[in-house]
């Protein structure tokens, strides 16, 4: 029996998250002090933050017992906690926050109609940038390619595969002017996933004959065998991000992340996050 118990105990501590260092995990208490702790000065307004419901690695994913983890979930957390605000997240459609539809890109009614103060992990670019505004990366400005299968090349009919409402568009691929192998506007049938693992079960299984990814998947697209186009380019104009509606007071998000940043915390948190989430992919935080 004394085996057994310390086995349990042992597991337990194995499964202790990011939220298990902190008094603030948001399923089971607040996140942020007790009313009679507060000052009457004090911020009483509750931030919202969506969350997108798919696995994006170590950043968003669901542990065993099904509950959301990763980077941008702790980092919420974090900031909140330093801001002394009353924050919550939601997992949500990241259509809810941006979407695209018949080839074009729409505000979503999430953050339009104020469900949301802010959706987590979103990539600014020029045409998100006309609706929404945006607080300081704190990931590095991703770089993007398109993976094949190696007989797409000799077709002239062929598939690319993109996720909703990723930055990653279309649009994008067609202002790569100096790739002239592929991605035309017109020169091959655009497919649409609703998830990454959706995109990738669609490679994999021939549905389409490339798509236009990051460069995260790199290590275990080159192990499967498929190709991809040199050199990688960038679709984003920084890394991800919080977006906010035009006229929303982000300053207290920027100032406690920037004094992160400036007092060497960002990278302790940063590396502190990675060793937690390691088994569920890399990290790659904009420490400048």
């Amino acid at each position: 029996m004394a085996g057994i118990a310390a086995g349990a105990e042992a597991g337990a501590r194995a499964r202790r998250s990011y939220y298990d260092d902190y008094d603030y995990y948001p399923r089971r208490r607040p996140a942020y002090p007790r009313p009679d702790d507060r000052d009457e000065d004090e911020d009483d307004t509750i931030y919202r933050f969506m969350v997108a419901e798919d696995d994006y690695g170590a950043y968003v994913y669901h542990d065993e017992e099904g509950y959301a983890q990763g980077f941008e979930i702790d980092l919420l957390l974090e900031v909140c906690r330093r801001a002394d605000k009353k924050c919550y997240f939601t997992m949500d459609k990241a259509e809810h926050c941006w979407y695209n539809e018949g080839g074009h890109e729409y505000p979503g009614v999430g953050l339009l109609a104020g469900w949301y103060a802010g959706c987590m992990g979103f990539f600014p670019t020029v045409e998100r940038k006309n609706s929404f505004d945006f607080t300081r990366s704190f990931t590095k400005t991703p770089e993007v390619t398109v993976w094949y299968n190696k007989d797409a090349l000799n077709q002239t009919n062929y598939s690319i595969g993109f996720v909703k409402g990723w930055a990653a568009t279309p649009a994008c691929l067609d202002r790569q002017s100096d790739q002239e192998w592929f991605g035309r506007l017109g020169q091959y049938t655009q497919v649409y996933f609703e998830t990454m693992k959706d995109m990738l079960a669609g490679l994999r299984s021939g549905e389409v004959d490339g798509i236009l990814g990051p460069q995260i998947l790199s290590r275990v697209l080159e192990e499967e065998g498929f190709s991809h186009v040199d050199p990688h380019f960038q679709c984003t104009t920084g890394g991800a991000a919080v977006m906010f509606r035009y006229g929303s007071d982000a300053s207290w998000w920027n100032k406690v992340l920037d004094d992160m940043v400036e007092d060497g915390d960002f990278r302790d948190f940063c590396r502190r996050s990675a060793r937690t989430h390691a088994d569920h992919g890399e990290l790659f935080c904009d420490l400048d």
